[in-house]
């Protein structure tokens, strides 16, 4: 396989875990990684797509499969619109942690429970985190 100079930057600051390919350089505050290619500051997943696939066409995203922020796994990652992006998002959240996520939207706060389940859910963690802000 024929890798290019930034690809590898990328992967040399990241590592493999469970099939995924995970950033652990600098990251925003809602987990998805961020780098400097030629003086601009960029997300990780478009830069690797970019590298691996070629230009993200202009109106699309790259969005991720696997639902993991700091994933650049490139077969993790597809380009999609802002829509197809709300529609996975939607339909990849349980009925669970929509219910929590109202709750938070309402009241302001969670459950104990809650609390203790978002420690070991990564997915329902990263919904309420990215509501609270």
């Amino acid at each position: 396989m024929i890798t290019t100079l930034v690809e590898d930057r990328l992967r040399a600051k990241a590592v493999e875990i469970d099939g995924h390919l995970i950033w652990c350089g600098v990251s925003n505050p809602a987990g998805y990684g961020k780098t400097t290619l030629r003086g601009n500051s960029t997300s990780t997943h478009r830069a690797m797509w970019e590298q691996v696939y070629g230009p993200i066409p202009a109106g699309l995203f790259v969005l991720h499969t696997c639902d993991t922020p700091p994933c650049i796994q490139p077969e993790h990652l597809y380009l999609g619109t802002r829509q197809n992006n709300s529609d996975d998002m939607r339909r990849r959240m349980g009925y669970e942690a929509r219910d929590v996520t109202l709750n938070l939207l309402l009241t302001g706060t969670f459950t104990q429970d809650f609390e203790v389940e978002a420690i070991s859910s990564t997915k329902r963690s990263h919904m309420v985190r990215r509501v609270a802000r």
